[in-house]
C-alpha cells in the first residue's frame, strides 16, 4: 500500500488504525473457492473480525457465527440469517428461542453435545419445524483425566522407559488399572461430569458455567477468553492432584508435529536444515523491517520453514513480564530478538494490568480497554496459566517413543479403539475393573507384544 496513504490515515484517525485491502481480500476468497470447486462452502468466522462483515456480506459469504455476542453483530448488519452456521457450545434456550422466534431460525445450526442435540430437537418438534444440523466430531480431551491417572503414576498411550531400558506400554501396567478403579469411584460419585466421555466439545460445561475444576494447558485461557472478558469466571492454575509422593507428574507434548525430511537422493541436505536455521535465526528482524509480521508467519513464503519456539517461552514472557511491571527491569533489558511476541506482551500489559500487580484477579485488569479483546486472554494465560511452571516444581514425563512400527500401521486402529472402549466402559460403571486384565490380555495377543519388540529392536539399534 502506498506509504503517503498510510501516513495521511495515520494523521487523520491516530494509531492504531485497522486497513484492510478489499481487492485483494476478495481476490484471495476467489482463489480459496476456485481450490476447493463445486459443493463446498467457505464461511467466514464472525470471531475472526467483525469489522469485515459488510464487506464479507457483500462477497456473498456465509457466516460461522460462535456466540450470542458474535449472532447480534450479525443482526446489528442485517446478515441474511441463512447465512449464517450457528456454532458454539455457549447456546442457550433463550438464545436459540430469539433465533427461532424473532429471526425466524438461520441456516444451519451445529450440535456440539448431546444436550444440544436435545436442546434443538425439542425447541424444532415445538415450532413444527425442520432445522438443519451439523454434528461437531472432535477428540473432546482438551480438558481430558490425564492429571487423574497421572496422580497414580499411569500414562496412558504413552510408551515408557523402564528401569531395565527396555520400553514399556503405558496403557497395560498395573498402575492404570489402579487409576480405572479410582477414577471410576469419581464418576460413580458425581465428581466427574457423566458426560465427560461422550461430550463432542469438553469447553461446554466449562463456558457455561457448569464446573469448578478442570484440567488444562497453560494456553487454557485462549479457550474460556470469554468468560474472562466479561468478568463472569476468575480462574486460577495449580498442580493437582498429587501423587502420594505429593509430587505433580504430567505428561509432557510431543516435541514437535512439524517435519522437514531430505530424500537419500538429495545431493546436499544439509542446505535444507541451513535455510530452516537461517529463516528462524532472521524471523524477528523481518517482523520489525515489515517483511513479515507475527499474524502472517515466515512459513507463508518460505516452504522449508518450520514454526519454531523456545521451550522455555512461556516462562521466561512470564519471568519478565513480572520483573517488568514490579519495576525491576524495563524494556532496555530485554533480548526481543528470541522473543517475537514479548515486546508486544510488556506493551499491552502495562494498559491492562491495575495495582496491585502481583495480584492477577480479574476486578485487577482493565477489562474495558480496547486492548482487552486481543491481548487479555494471552496475558491471563502467561500470568495465571503459567505461574505453576515457574513457581512451583512437577515430575515431567516423556513419551519414550514417537515411531511407527510395521505392525502398528496394520494393528494400532483396533487396539487403540479396543483401549479407548475398555477404559470408557470400567470409568462409566459398565464393566468391572477385571476386564481391564481382559483387555491387556487381548492387547498383547493381538498385536501388542510384537509391535512391543519392533519398539525396542528399533531403539537398540
Amino acid at each position: 500500500m502506498n506509504a503517503d496513504i498510510l501516513k495521511n490515515i495515520a494523521h487523520t484517525y491516530g494509531t492504531p488504525s485497522y486497513i484492510f485491502n478489499v481487492d485483494e481480500l476478495e481476490s484471495r476468497l476467489n482463489t480459496i473457492k476456485q481450490i476447493l470447486g463445486e459443493g463446498i462452502d467457505v464461511l467466514y468466522a464472525m470471531k475472526a473480525n467483525p469489522f469485515l462483515v459488510p464487506v464479507m456480506s457483500r462477497l456473498g459469504m456465509r457466516f460461522e457465527v460462535c456466540s450470542p455476542g458474535e449472532f447480534a453483530i450479525c443482526e446489528n448488519e442485517h446478515v441474511n440469517m441463512q447465512d449464517i452456521v450457528l456454532s458454539g457450545v455457549n447456546k442457550e434456550r433463550a438464545d436459540i428461542e430469539h433465533v427461532m422466534d424473532d429471526c425466524g431460525g438461520v441456516g444451519i445450526y451445529t450440535v456440539e453435545s448431546v444436550r444440544h442435540f436435545q436442546l434443538l430437537a425439542s425447541m424444532a418438534e415445538k415450532r413444527s419445524t425442520v432445522i438443519h444440523v451439523l454434528l461437531r466430531v472432535t477428540s473432546g480431551n482438551q480438558f481430558g483425566l490425564d492429571p487423574l491417572f497421572s496422580c497414580f503414576q499411569s500414562y496412558p498411550q504413552y510408551w515408557l522407559k523402564s528401569e531395565d531400558g527396555s520400553v514399556e506400554y503405558g496403557s497395560i501396567q498395573p498402575e492404570t488399572k489402579t487409576a480405572l478403579e479410582n477414577i471410576s469411584k469419581l464418576y460413580a460419585d458425581g465428581v466427574i461430569d457423566p458426560e465427560t466421555l461422550v461430550r463432542s466439545d469438553s469447553k461446554e460445561p466449562l463456558l457455561a458455567g457448569k464446573v469448578g475444576i478442570f484440567f488444562g494447558p497453560w494456553w487454557c485461557a485462549y479457550t474460556f477468553a470469554d468468560t474472562t472478558l466479561s468478568g463472569s469466571a476468575d480462574w486460577r492454575a495449580y498442580f493437582t492432584p498429587l501423587s502420594e509422593d505429593g509430587k505433580y507428574y504430567t505428561h509432557m507434548a510431543e516435541p514437535t508435529t512439524q517435519y522437514v525430511v531430505a530424500s537419500k537422493d538429495c545431493k546436499n541436505p544439509e542446505a535444507a536444515f541451513k535455510i530452516i536455521n537461517y529463516l528462524v535465526a532472521n524471523e524477528q528482524k523481518w517482523v520489525e523491517e515489515g517483511v513479515t509480521s507475527t499474524e502472517m508467519g515466515t512459513g507463508d513464503f518460505y516452504p522449508l520453514y518450520n514454526t519454531y519456539d523456545n521451550a522455555d517461552e512461556i516462562e521466561k514472557s512470564y519471568e519478565a513480564l513480572t520483573k517488568y511491571l514490579a519495576g525491576d527491569i524495563s524494556m532496555d533489558d530485554v533480548d526481543f530478538s528470541t522473543h517475537k511476541l514479548l515486546k508486544n506482551d510488556m506493551e499491552a500489559v502495562t494498559k491492562l494490568k491495575k495495582k496491585p500487580y502481583d495480584d492477577f484477579s480479574l476486578k485487577y485488569w482493565n477489562l474495558d480497554s480496547d486492548l482487552a479483546k486481543t491481548n487479555l486472554p494471552r496475558l491471563v494465560a502467561i500470568m495465571v496459566g503459567d505461574a505453576p511452571l515457574v513457581n512451583e516444581e512437577y515430575v515431567p514425563v516423556y513419551n519414550a517413543y514417537n515411531g511407527q512400527t510395521e505392525t502398528m500401521e496394520a494393528k494400532w486402529a483396533n487396539l487403540k479403539k479396543m483401549e479407548e472402549e475398555t477404559f470408557a466402559k470400567i470409568i462409566m460403571g459398565k464393566a468391572d475393573i477385571s476386564e481391564f486384565d481382559t483387555f491387556v490380555e487381548n492387547w498383547k495377543n493381538q498385536g501388542g507384544d510384537q509391535i512391543l519388540k519392533e519398539i525396542n529392536d528399533e531403539l537398540s539399534k
